[in-house]
């Protein structure tokens, strides 16, 4: 549902920034090769999927019935590789992009995206520098990493009220968003997950995905 909701965004974009046109292309990016090529593959089926049965219902655009057709490529989940499949996808003059999974590869081909004027749906890339860049091409569909940080953590404390905490968060950029929102009113505040009966003083530098 969110795919298929993603795509029809993507749709009503490129339809404000160009004629009536029979087919649509839309790109998808993501890890098909390399340790997380089973979310990739999952998504690009996610997005052939969605394709299949958008066609099946006749989907219109300004008036005019069309017929989307699906570009996918490969990132590895690299940057550069990301990079390079977001300007062969600019080359192929796809309409609208689904990806890239992952942030590390969405940040880098944002900018590509953005400066052919082609619209950019993330369905998972969560680090806040993706939508802050000023890009009107970018958009996502997640809350990014503060805001999941923060509620995360709010929830912790407030219903699980753990004497001490411990999480497995993978990123961490939500786990320092941890730390502000862990005090409870009388209470000393909840160590983050990094310090709970850990002789560690700071985040660590490398964390498992």
């Amino acid at each position: 549902m969110i795919m298929k909701s993603t795509l029809i965004a993507a749709a009503s974009l490129l339809a404000m920034a160009s004629h009536a046109q029979t087919v649509v292309k839309i790109g998808h990016v993501g890890p098909i090769s390399g340790a997380i090529a089973h979310l990739g593959k999952d998504n690009e089926n996610g997005a052939r999927l969605a394709i299949e049965d958008l066609n099946a219902k006749g989907i219109t655009i300004g008036g005019s019935k069309v017929k989307f057709e699906l570009m996918a490529e490969d990132d590895a989940a690299d940057p550069k590789q990301g990079a390079a499949a977001a300007q062969k996808l600019v080359d192929g003059k796809v309409n609208g992009v689904i990806g890239h999974l992952n942030s590390g590869t969405s940040i880098p081909a944002s900018k590509i995206y953005s400066d052919a004027g082609i619209p950019q749906i993330s369905p998972s890339a969560t680090n806040p520098k993706f939508t802050r860049q000023g890009y009107k091409t970018t958009f996502r569909v997640v809350a990014d990493d503060v805001h999941l940080g923060g509620t995360l953590g709010r929830y912790a404390v407030q219903t699980m009220k753990p004497r001490a905490l411990r999480s497995s968060m993978t990123a961490l950029r939500m786990a320092k968003a941890w730390p502000t929102n862990l005090k409870r009113p009388s209470r000393p505040p909840v160590a983050p997950w990094w310090a709970a009966n850990s002789p560690m003083t700071k985040p660590p530098t490398s964390c498992r995905f």
